[in-house]
């Protein structure tokens, strides 16, 4: 994903100050965040069917 990134630079579609590293954990972090600690609860667990 970086080298994607990277391309998006050379493009202009990313601002070439932004640190590449950084914007893939950040991605990431929301990637996992979402993954771990979901907000909403399952379809299974709905009692809305009584």
């Amino acid at each position: 994903m970086p080298s994607r990134l990277h391309r998006a630079q050379e493009l202009g579609q990313i601002r070439t100050d932004i640190d590449v590293q950084i914007l893939v954990d950040q991605l990431w972090g929301a990637v996992y965040r979402r993954l771990l600690i979901p907000t909403n609860p399952s379809p299974t667990t709905s009692s809305s069917d009584s």
